[in-house]
Order: structure tokens, then C-alpha cells, then sequence
């Protein structure tokens, strides 16, 4: 009884993380403009391999409407396949976020309550006007 009882547990909280997996949208990075309208939105860097040289991973915010002030977001980092994260820094609207990265692929996760654009690239390619 006690492994029936057990086994539907595991079950039930596999099957609730797959079914959170699915709702969360990964987008690529680079990533210009791109238009929060939940609360978080997640980033990755794509291709195969691992990243051997250090580089910076550039987070901006920018408030999608004109007009409303203190708008900042949650920026997290954190490397694939791994527990190592940096952060959480907050970033306000208009401002940049530079952060040096470590070797490795890294994501990144943006949290905010406000409607923002997020743009998210590696290095000196700054986003697109």
C-alpha cells in the first residue's frame, strides 16, 4: 500500500512538471524587442557545444508604453545544465545590464510585472532600432 501510495505520488508531481515545462517558451538569444506580456520570459543560447571564452551576456529594458516610471525587471543568469546562476539584478527601464560570463552556455530569465520590451545579445552587437 505504501508503494502504490508512493508511486502515485512520484507520478502525479512528474506529470505536473512536464506539464509546467511545456508552458514555459524559451526563446534564442539574441533576442531584440521582445514583448512581456506574463510575468517572466527565459532566454538560451543556441547551438551545440560549449562556449570556451569569457564574454558579456547585455539584458536592456525599455517600458512598452511612454508615460510610466519605476519599471524594472528581475534579470537572472543561469548556466545550462547546471545549479550556477548570477544574480538576481534588477534593471530599470532604459538601462542596460552588462554581466561577464564564466565558459558555458547560459539563459536568461527576466521577471517583471509590467508590460516591457526585453532585448537580450551576447558581446558589442546592441539591439536594433
Amino acid at each position: 500500500m505504501k508503494k502504490l501510495i508512493l508511486f502515485s505520488v512520484i507520478l502525479f508531481f512528474t506529470g505536473l512538471n512536464v506539464s509546467l515545462a511545456q508552458m514555459v517558451n524559451v526563446n534564442p538569444i539574441p533576442y531584440y524587442d521582445y514583448y512581456m506580456t506574463q510575468e517572466y520570459a527565459a532566454f538560451q543560447e543556441q547551438g551545440s557545444g560549449e562556449t570556451r571564452e569569457k564574454r558579456d551576456m547585455n539584458v536592456a529594458v525599455i517600458p512598452s508604453s511612454d508615460g510610466i516610471t519605476d519599471i524594472y525587471a528581475t534579470v537572472t543568469l543561469v548556466k545550462k545544465n547546471s545549479s550556477e546562476t548570477l544574480g538576481p539584478f534588477s534593471v530599470y527601464a532604459d538601462q542596460t545590464l552588462s554581466v561577464e560570463l564564466p565558459k558555458g552556455k547560459w539563459g536568461v530569465i527576466v521577471n517583471s510585472g509590467y508590460d516591457l520590451l526585453v532585448s537580450v545579445w551576447i558581446g558589442d552587437n546592441p539591439p536594433r532600432n
